[in-house]
């Protein structure tokens, strides 16, 4: 027993100070590459701190900064994208934010992912160095599933568009499809970034030409507008722009086959602090024509203040432009999604 516990004691010695020796010496991955976690195989993040914490949470936060690089560009090329140009040769631009705000949800999604692989403490100066990395295997394969099942979704979608016979129907599946395929732009944009080949899935629908056809069934929503309160002045020119900006034909009663009925409801008042209010709704119907049959409505609350009364009341005209302008063709369009 004592020969044993003589030939023990050393044999434990050595253990523990070749881990303290292996503990003691700097990683590769602290200045340069892992080799135990390999670019092609591995997306990796470095942090440094006094504290474990700090230093983990910076590492995972140096992974995450080549996606929202790539998220930034993406929106960016979202707009570049949107760019049209109408009949008369007026270039806009209608930023389609689905693309950036799906691929905004993805990220934070993936960067769930990402784990703290090692943790190395100087024994120098004190300081923590932290790995974080990212499986790119996995992460590529949950990607290629959502982008697949987003595949499928638009060919189903696109299907039914052709099926139906009301034309708000219609536009509501070749909007949905549309949609569809803009997420699938972010995924594959992401996945770009995951795959070492920089490759994806090559796309089985073409995004302009889904886009275009979505376009051309809403220019046959051909629509005359009609106010009942305007205590703006010029509430018919507001949504007669933002129709047209919103991609539907403005037209005279005898040529529309729809109806857009706009109530702009306001009350006005002084505060103690002598401010001018102006609140109310302004409430917007669609309605088919011949026979007025109401495809759907919608209202916004109005709520400005200004110092004087003329500037309250323009702040009110301006807030009425701000939403019709960026919210009339979701609108609309939803009213074909509620149809399905």
């Amino acid at each position: 027993m004592n020969d044993f516990r003589t030939l023990l004691v050393p044999a434990l010695f050595a253990l523990l100070t070749a881990c303290a020796s292996s503990g003691s010496k700097q990683p590769d991955w602290v200045n340069g590459n892992s080799s135990q976690y390999p670019a092609q195989s591995f997306l990796i993040g470095r942090g440094q701190s006094d504290t474990r914490a700090i230093a983990q949470d910076r590492a995972r936060a140096d992974l995450a900064k080549i996606f929202e690089v790539r998220i930034n560009e993406l929106s960016t090329d979202t707009v570049n994208y949107q760019g049209t140009t109408d009949t008369e040769g007026q270039q806009s631009i209608q930023l389609s934010s689905t693309a950036s705000r799906e691929v905004r949800t993805r990220t934070d999604q993936i960067i769930q992912g990402i784990r703290i692989a090692e943790l190395w403490q100087d024994p120098e100066n004190g300081q923590y160095h932290a790995l974080a990395v990212l499986d790119r295997n996995q992460a590529a394969n949950d990607l290629r599933q959502a982008i697949q099942q987003l595949d499928i979704a638009t060919g189903r979608e696109i299907s039914l568009a052709k099926q139906q016979g009301d034309l708000f129907s219609q536009i509501g599946h070749a909007s949905r499809a549309l949609e569809l395929q803009q997420s699938r732009y972010g995924e594959q944009h992401l996945l770009k970034i995951i795959d070492p080949t920089g490759i994806g899935v090559s796309p089985v629908y073409n995004l302009a030409v889904l886009q275009t056809d979505r376009d051309s069934l809403l220019q046959r929503v051909r629509i005359s507008v009609e106010v009942k309160n305007d205590p703006v002045d010029g509430l018919a020119s507001l949504v007669e722009g933002a129709v047209a900006k919103a991609g539907f034909a403005n037209a005279p009663g005898d040529k529309a086959n729809y109806l857009l009925d706009a109530d702009l409801k306001l009350h006005s008042f002084r505060d103690d602090q002598g401010w001018y209010w102006y609140r109310g709704s302004l409430q917007i119907d669609l309605l088919a024509l011949p026979g007025r049959k109401s495809i759907g409505s919608h209202r916004w609350d109005i709520k400005v203040s200004a110092v004087n009364s003329d500037t309250a009341l323009q702040r009110a005209r301006d807030e009425v432009s701000t939403k019709l302008n960026r919210e009339l063709r979701d609108v609309i369009v939803a009213f074909g999604s509620t149809k399905q």
